[in-house]
């Protein structure tokens, strides 16, 4: 996404890893010395805290309710962006309206895993890197001007039949990687039947095997060109000019 303009609504990075004891052990003082470590970026901290039901199966395998399990998140945060601490895992979330392009995004991965590491990181078991992007559509001689037409978003595809929201989810594999596809009009006012359908094209690209922490990077490098081809793809030269390429 290499773009001066953009319609990226989030960019988002995620990884599950094994239980930080350093972490876990005293979570409130642990997270507030890791928040201090990332107070530049990252300067308001939340903390929610919620009881997440666990389900087993009994000598019948019908499933039901053993017992509660605690589920708590840290959430740190400024204006724009947010890093969102839960059990296993971390998501950092980007607003698009401040992505400026794939080597800051990386400034902050790389800020947060060097902080994680502090706390025995050495086993990551997913890793994932997604950007959601959406087109406010004016009229629909945009679609044929904006998108691949393998994409099949015209209204036209529903014959005469008025459609409420259309999506669609594809999985694909892709080396080591999974790349979760998901396109289509997207209605913001659901279920109101007379608003716009904007474009959304969602790229979820994930890594389920494990790694150790000083692949991240390597991985995510990979990954994003991987979203970044399946997205040229997708779209069209005239879309391109929208968001700011020259064909010198």
């Amino acid at each position: 996404m290499k773009y001066p303009k953009n319609n990226l609504n989030e960019v988002i990075f995620h990884i599950k890893f094994s239980p930080l004891s350093k972490l876990c052990a005293n979570e409130n003082d642990a997270i507030a010395e890791f928040q201090k470590k990332v107070e530049k970026e990252f300067p308001n901290i939340e903390f929610e805290k919620k009881r997440k039901p666990k389900y087993n199966a009994d000598r019948t395998g019908k499933l039901g309710e053993d017992r509660n399990e605690k589920h708590s998140t840290w959430i740190l945060s400024n204006e724009n962006k947010q890093i969102q601490i839960s059990g296993r895992e971390l998501r950092m979330i980007h607003d698009g309206e401040i992505y400026d392009g794939f080597d800051d995004f990386m400034g902050d991965v790389n800020l947060i895993v060097n902080e994680l590491d502090e706390y025995d990181l050495t086993n990551v078991e997913f890793i994932g890197l997604r950007y959601i992007n959406q087109f406010k559509i004016r009229n629909e001689d945009q679609i044929d001007e904006y998108f691949n037409p393998s994409l099949h978003l015209k209204k036209e595809e529903f014959s005469k039949n008025e459609f409420v929201e259309s999506l669609t989810k594809t999985d694909l594999i892709i080396g080591n990687y999974d790349l979760i596809l998901t396109y289509g009009r997207f209605n913001p006012d659901y279920p109101n039947r007379t608003s716009k359908k904007d474009v959304i094209l969602d790229y979820d690209c994930i890594n389920q095997y494990d790694e150790e922490p000083d692949y991240i990077s390597v991985n995510l490098k990979k990954m994003h060109r991987i979203i970044e081809s399946r997205f040229e793809n997708d779209i069209k030269d005239r879309l391109r000019e929208e968001m700011g390429w020259k064909n010198d």
